[in-house]
């Protein structure tokens, strides 16, 4: 899968803002085990050295210039870019400038923290939290389709993240409890039917 980056997400893991670790460092184990392709705009490289560089020093933002080039491809802005930028006439100009970046490089979709500054969007935008949640709503289902014989990781990581979940007040709760309903009742059948097998 081939997205953008949204910088803020990128800068949200150098500041160890740590409000989304665990979906940051979700998202550095994909791009680690190449289930993302990621890139990001060459003003959002830009955006994140001047904001490190004021909170970090030069030094540290030139350490996180060279990483995030190490793990993300940098996409160039030309003139074009940002006059198409400028005519989608959202709020955020930079999150303007990812969308037609993305567009022009046939990506398929753009990574944030939030899809609230890309509203009118023509490209689909997927926030890292929805990412994470999707990921461990299949690891339930795998759970629930093979019983209680997996890895003792998942079901650990899955009660972490429940935890998380209910101490940050997330109200949206309808994939989950269909997820927890359903693998409650496949687990349930797999007791009862190893059961009557002995």
């Amino acid at each position: 899968m081939k997205v953008l980056v949204d910088a803020d997400l990128i800068l949200v893991a150098y500041l160890n803002l740590g409000y989304w670790e665990k979906e940051v460092e979700f998202l550095w184990d994909m791009i680690g085990s190449c289930k993302i392709e990621a890139y990001i705009t060459e003003c959002g490289l830009a955006k994140i050295s001047h904001i490190v560089t004021k909170i970090l020093g030069r030094e540290m933002a030139e350490e996180v210039s060279l990483e995030i080039a190490d793990i993300l491809k940098i996409l160039p802005s030309d003139e074009t870019l940002y006059k198409q930028a400028r005519r989608l006439n959202l709020l955020d100009f930079h999150s303007a400038l990812e969308i037609v970046t993305a567009t022009a490089n046939n990506l398929e979709c753009v990574l944030t923290l939030t899809s609230t500054n890309f509203i009118t969007s023509r490209i689909k935008v997927v926030s890292i939290t929805d990412l994470y949640r999707q990921s461990l709503e299949s690891r339930i289902v795998f759970l629930g389709e093979h019983g209680y014989d997996q890895d003792l990781d998942d079901i650990t990581i899955l009660s972490q993240w429940l935890q998380n979940q209910f101490d940050s007040g997330d109200s949206d709760w309808y994939p989950v409890e269909s997820s927890l309903n359903n693998f409650a009742c496949r687990s349930s059948n797999s007791f009862f039917n190893s059961s009557i097998k002995r």
